[in-house]
């Protein structure tokens, strides 16, 4: 019987600390908690507005080799007219 009360005021015991009634703990690791929520919430949207510019980077970079191979065949082009018009 005895050993029932001591597992019971552990128990007690164990709970209260562990939600930080005693000592004001729990509630700074609540704290705690919300800054580093909200701090991963910050970093997830920068790294979305990044993950956006990079979209925007990599279709611009498409688009000049686009233009770069249109003017290297414009250039061969005429370079092929211009040797067949000297010969």
């Amino acid at each position: 019987m005895m050993w029932v009360i001591f597992g019971v005021v552990m128990a007690i015991m164990w709970s209260k600390m562990s939600r930080g009634d005693w000592s004001g703990k729990g509630s700074h690791r609540r704290g705690m908690l919300k800054q580093y929520d909200d701090r991963i919430a910050a970093l997830e949207s920068e790294l979305a507005s990044r993950d956006d510019a990079i979209v925007l980077l990599e279709s611009r970079v498409n688009e000049l080799e686009s233009r770069l191979d249109f003017t290297e065949r414009l250039l061969t082009t005429q370079r092929t007219q211009d040797i067949g018009l000297r010969t």
